[in-house]
């Protein structure tokens, strides 16, 4: 049986064990308000039992071990909330940030300046001679490229500030797996051959794991040994004591951007990441080039559906050299000579160049077709030909084939005194003189000739003009001064691309006839003979119908250009381009727009336009817009012209943008709704998920954190434990001496 001296080492293991417990309790206790800190328990278990034969008989009790009150199931949990809720919260903040350098709505914003830009082409549409309306229109329109390079500037630097937080959280992410390596290889030394527990190492290393989850969603997974490996996207960022670093570099495509790589070469994969860290490449990879996309797709738009309208217009002055901005690349080819893709097979399209004498009158406009085959080449080489203008294509550094159109002065084919020109549709065809009328000349219709055969217009039969101005003989008819005065045209259509049973070719020739008050019929028909030897033009009396008769000597190529050696006549008129569909054969080209250019060539080159560039970044007011009287508002060089103006103010209510869909205003009202968008979008998600970590960081203190007087209660109740062990410790001792004093 259990002798005296059992009963003392019961009580001394007891009294040992409870020294412990309370200790335990101190720490709990100490630690009660440090958040890393996870409550410790003490498991206890008997010592071990003795037999005397008969019976089994306890030894008192020992510590097995202090332990860590903690569920690695809610850990998990709660690390992977803590990565989301802090991936969602820096979106919404910079997606916040973003929202702010719109501006919007204020009287300093994009949508404001968008609104001025247009009214200002209002106002010019209204006093188009004006030079403070036009002044007022070349301010507004580069505070509206400012606004718009001030806004791609901002998502640059906003760009510029990401790479240095996540040079930053780079940085912090490496020292976490460092500690972390460093601690598990401390608790190794500790722990190796040892059944005691590292306890405030683990709490480091927790500590470590949870501030690293708010960077990126690691996993873990615990070894053995007691040592953690930390995963990173699948990659291996810790293996027990060792530790492979996230570095940052230059973008190999581009340099003003980082890219994060592993230390011994491998990418860095953000698909499946969560924290911090995934949320700023989210915001710099996803969402800020998303918005800039829109804003250089709203930008993209007005450049070129601007430039489509202006590039057609003339300013106040003509022109005499001009050149594009962009060369053939910006038409998707690789050399002048490749076809383009401007029109659709099986139809044509053209540009008419009209040429201005020193007054500003118009006098002549010639036309070239362009078909789907054609190159930038054959386009330069089809305005070369042209009465008057020397065309060529320019090589740079920047842009190969850049388009140069001048008034040839040196070659004598401006004979009719030209001295400026304009690739304008002036529609000017009509007859202000009433010679045409009082001739009796058909204005509804074209000559009905075919392409083998000459073209012909006849007058009426002039006996009757003698004899309504009751003169003695057709010659007296012809002498007689007309007291008229105004302009006609003649108009001449090629015939080689119509349609069969339509008369749908493009116009080539348009001739200004004026009249002046004091002239007859002969001096009109010396007039227009006038033009024979550069236009083929001639207009003739026919003495035995006593008509007079208009035709031309010129044709065209089988493209339907004008050519000294063409085989296709004209088709004539003095009717206005296609004014007259009554005329059911009389149709215009299926590509026809009223515009000197309808292939859009002009202002994709960036050829007389109002916008160079071609997104947020690069737009800016052309530079040779330099005085109020270069901007255009006309398509015609005349007094009160507005036409392009008129147009340029319509654009806004016109829906150009995402095929067709929207309006410009709607297009970037509908990226600032994106963002508004994405703000609430985010701020719930980032609401729920934080929601959702509190959730889980209250059940981890309510698990693994110190309650006060739960550890008060336990050192009372381990105070009197140890109070009663003394007691029967002291008991045993005075049996003891009793029994020493008897013997």
């Amino acid at each position: 049986m259990p002798g005296l001296f059992d009963g003392m080492r019961t009580s001394m293991s007891a009294i040992r064990a409870h020294r412990i417990l309370e200790e335990v309790v101190a720490q709990n206790i100490a630690n009660a308000s440090n958040k890393n800190y996870t409550r410790q328990d003490v498991r206890l278990e008997s010592g071990h039992a003795q037999s005397d034969g008969t019976h089994i008989y306890g030894q008192g009790v020992k510590v097995s071990e202090i332990i860590r009150i903690r569920d690695e199931m809610l850990d998990k949990q709660l690390r992977h909330a803590q990565s989301s809720s802090e991936s969602f919260q820096i979106q919404l903040d910079w997606i916040k940030k973003i929202e702010s350098a719109f501006n919007e709505p204020s009287d300093s914003g994009l949508s404001k300046a968008l609104s001025k830009y247009w009214e200002s082409w209002s106002e010019l549409g209204t006093n188009p001679e004006s030079f403070a309306t036009r002044s007022n229109v070349i301010n507004r329109t580069q505070n509206l490229t400012n606004q718009l390079n001030l806004l791609d500037e901002k998502f640059e630097i906003f760009s510029d500030e990401i790479d240095f937080v996540l040079e930053q959280q780079v940085d912090q992410i490496n020292n976490l797996t460092k500690e972390i390596a460093q601690v598990n290889r401390e608790i190794f030394n500790i722990e190796a051959g040892n059944k005691s527990k590292a306890n405030t190492l683990h709490d480091r290393r927790d500590a470590a794991m949870d501030e690293l989850s708010k960077y990126t969603d690691a996993t873990y997974r615990k070894a053995k040994n007691g040592m953690v490996n930390v995963f990173i996207n699948g990659h291996p960022a810790v293996v027990e004591d060792s530790v492979e670093l996230l570095e940052t570099q230059s973008n190999s495509l581009d340099t003003s951007e980082i890219e994060l790589i592993w230390e011994f070469g491998d990418r860095f994969d953000n698909s499946e990441s969560g924290g911090s860290l995934s949320g700023v490449l989210a915001i710099r990879d996803t969402i800020i080039p998303g918005y800039q996309a829109e804003l250089d797709s709203f930008t993209s738009t007005l450049i070129s559906e601007t430039n489509r309208i202006y590039a057609n217009g003339v300013s106040l002055k003509g022109k005499t050299i001009q050149e594009s901005r962009l060369g053939y690349e910006a038409l998707g080819v690789s050399s002048e000579n490749d076809a383009l893709s401007l029109i659709s097979t099986g139809q044509t399209g053209s540009m008419k160049v009209s040429f201005y004498d020193s007054n500003k009158k118009l006098i002549r406009t010639e036309g070239i077709v362009i078909h789907p085959g054609d190159s930038l080449s054959d386009i330069q080489q089809k305005l070369d030909a042209v009465h008057g203008l020397d065309a060529r294509l320019l090589s740079s550094q920047d842009n190969d084939g850049r388009l140069s159109v001048n008034i040839d002065s040196i070659s004598g084919e401006n004979t009719l005194g030209e001295v400026t020109y304009t690739i304008t549709d002036p529609g000017q065809g009509y007859d202000t003189s009433g010679f045409l009328d009082l001739l009796g000349f058909s204005q509804t219709g074209k000559s009905t000739n075919t392409s083998s055969t000459a073209p012909l217009l006849e007058s009426r039969d002039l006996t009757e003009l003698q004899t309504v101005l009751g003169l003695s003989s057709i010659a007296d008819v012809r002498a007689e001064e007309l007291n008229l005065a105004g302009r006609f045209t003649i108009n001449a259509f090629e015939t080689a691309t119509e349609t069969s049973g339509l008369t749908d070719g493009n116009l080539v020739q348009q001739l200004y006839i004026d009249v002046a008050s004091s002239d007859s019929i002969d001096d009109i028909i010396a007039k227009v003979n006038a033009l024979t030897s550069s236009f083929g033009v001639s207009m003739s009396f026919n003495s035995t119908t006593n008509k007079l008769e208009l035709t031309s000597s010129s044709q065209t190529d089988a493209d339907g250009n004008l050519s000294s050696s063409g085989t296709n006549y004209l088709r004539m008129s003095f009717a206005n381009d296609y004014r007259y569909p009554q005329v059911t054969t009389d149709k215009a080209p299926a590509n026809h727009n009223g515009r000197g250019d309808n292939t859009n060539l002009l202002a994709t080159l960036q050829f007389n336009t109002l916008f160079q560039g071609n997104d947020a970044g690069t737009i800016t007011l052309d530079s040779n817009i330099i005085g109020s009287d270069d901007l255009n508002a006309a398509y015609i060089l005349s007094a009160g012209a507005n036409g392009l103006a008129l147009d340029l103010n319509n654009l806004q209510n016109a829906r150009v943008t995402n095929d067709n869909q929207f309006t410009l205003g709607e297009q970037y009202e509908n990226l600032i709704a994106d963002v508004g968008s994405d703000i609430q979008e985010v701020d719930h998600l980032a609401t729920n998920e934080t929601l959702l970590l509190e959730s889980f960081l209250t059940e981890r203190d309510r698990i693994s954190g110190v309650s006060l007087d739960e550890e008060l209660a336990k050192m009372i109740q381990f105070q009197r434990s140890y109070d009663a062990n003394a007691r029967m410790l002291s008991t045993f001792d005075r049996m003891a001496e009793e029994i020493l004093r008897l013997i």
